[in-house]
């Protein structure tokens, strides 16, 4: 009879209870060499399971402890039919705290792969690993290896039981996500907490009505499958300046145009003939995304130290989108423009969410920005790496909402490229004319005070940073040089977490 290995812990749990990770604070036992490389080892395998190479007496200590669950057949964990003969006895899988233990022994971060449920299934009561016998689910699961083939731990959404270990004995239903008595968003977020592994880096193999349930408790999941519609309608092409900066100018909540290294378009490949909007090379562009410079050549430098600033590390300073595109269209879009960046060398960006509310009256009369300010969300949906806050400070707030960027003060103090237009912008809400020769900066000083600009203090911007390359070996160039922290969330209506 072949044991739930995620239940067989040192610990007491009622069956068919999910895992409880270790609570802060509680005792670590001391593991040996051996048994840490055969926790490593067991993190690599897509379900934990642990190689045939590791000994009885490494097993079972690893079991008192609660790291290994023992069970009597690989094959039957993985959903395989096998012969008494060909059975694997004291085969070995990693509990939920066996995998917490190997992260912590440098698995890596906790990798999990979510595969969908299917229509077709078995008519008897079997394992979740071998339940589902459609084609597309066995794609999935066949994808699912692939992405884990560094480690990482598998599950089944679903409709009727949530998420499923393929181990994991279930009789067969005839439900899916939506319908009455299927599982609901809390449940799976039960089930998530339960397991410990709310800041997993999660990818969601399945439709969009999973991805959006699944959602609900990974917000920065990775969903390949749920965008494919947009490879049909949308695609992404490079851009010169002028028109990213015109598209950026009428369209997005920031007025200024930072100083760009590669620019690139969203363009709809089915826009209408006589739909108003920017044309580039006779198609709609409905969305952009800017690479640039950023003011210190440390915010590229801390965050990937490896990379050379400015040609391979770069700032993601603007992403901008028509309400047109449809959802989740961001992701879509900045994940192809990183694609091509990497073909010009690039391979990591850095970018910021600015929570404070910023809004913007669009030279059109709408209305941009968000009167809640920004998580990040977008890059959270690309698995971006969290970092912290910038630093906290005070910023110029005009009378329009607008922030007065530091670098156009300082440009404007020394009279660089762009002083003129400055002024012109101060001028035109209000101040007095500079008179010839004033000093600029006593000048500046005056004509915020005759605007009515305000200073307001500013707690910094979440910052995140992606890796950018075509293969796994482009995007290693990218060494983090800060540690990864929990993705921020709303906790209210005003304040991030």
């Amino acid at each position: 009879m072949t044991t739930d290995h995620t239940h067989n812990s040192a610990t007491a749990t009622p069956p068919g209870a999910p895992d409880r990770p270790r609570t802060a604070g509680a005792f670590t036992p001391r593991i040996t060499p051996a048994q840490c490389r055969a926790l490593l080892a067991g993190a690599r395998d897509p379900i934990g399971l642990l190689p045939k190479s590791v000994n009885l007496r490494t097993l079972a200590s690893l079991a008192d402890v609660g790291y290994v669950g023992l069970d009597q057949s690989r094959d039957v964990l993985r959903g395989q039919k096998a012969t008494l003969d060909a059975l694997d006895v004291w085969g070995g899988a990693l509990t939920e705290d066996g995998w917490q233990r190997a992260r912590a022994e440098g698995a890596g971060r906790f990798r999990i792969v979510v595969v969908g449920c299917g229509k077709a299934k078995q008519d008897r009561r079997v394992t979740a690993g071998a339940m589902y016998v459609g084609t597309f689910h066995g794609s999935c699961r066949e994808t699912a290896k692939a992405l884990l083939q560094n480690g990482g731990r598998q599950y089944i959404l679903s409709a009727a039981h949530g998420l499923l270990d393929l181990s994991t004995e279930i009789d067969p239903y005839d439900i899916t996500v939506g319908d009455p008595g299927s599982v609901s968003a809390d449940f799976v977020q039960a089930q998530v907490r339960e397991r410990g592994i709310e800041s997993a880096e999660v990818t969601v193999l399945a439709g969009s009505k999973y991805v959006a349930l699944a959602r609900q408790s990974w917000p920065g999941l990775e969903a390949p499958l749920a965008g494919a519609g947009y490879r049909r309608r949308y695609e992404v092409v490079e851009l010169a300046e002028a028109p990213a900066r015109e598209y950026i100018q009428a369209n997005h909540y920031l007025s200024g145009w930072p100083p760009t290294v590669h620019r690139f378009g969203l363009v709809d490949l089915e826009a209408a003939g006589g739909d108003d909007g920017q044309v580039v090379d006779g198609q709609l562009l409905v969305g952009v995304v800017v690479l640039g410079v950023p003011m210190s050549r440390r915010a590229l430098t801390r965050v990937f130290p490896s990379l050379e600033p400015y040609t391979e590390a770069l700032e993601m300073s603007r992403v901008c989108l028509s309400p047109s595109v449809a959802s989740n269209g961001e992701s879509f879009t900045v994940a192809a423009a990183l694609r091509l960046a990497a073909g010009h060398g690039v391979r990591g960006v850095v970018t910021y969410a600015d929570p404070v509310a910023r809004l913007r009256t669009l030279p059109d009369g709408r209305t941009a920005g968000s009167p809640r300010g920004h998580l990040g969300v977008i890059y959270q949906a690309l698995s971006a790496t969290y970092t912290g806050r910038s630093t906290a400070r005070t910023v110029i707030v005009l009378p329009d909402g607008q922030v007065l960027p530091a670098r156009s003060i300082a440009k404007f103090v020394t009279g660089d490229r762009g002083a003129d237009g400055f002024e012109r912008r101060i001028v035109a809400l209000g101040a007095s004319q500079r008179p010839a020769g004033a000093d600029r900066r006593a000048w500046l000083r005056t004509a915020l005070e005759q605007i009515g600009a305000r200073r307001q203090r500013h707690p910094g911007t979440y910052r995140y940073a992606l890796p950018v390359g075509r293969t796994r070996a482009e995007r290693s160039r990218a060494v983090l040089g800060m540690p990864a922290l929990p993705y921020p969330k709303w906790v209210d209506a005003r304040h991030p977490t």
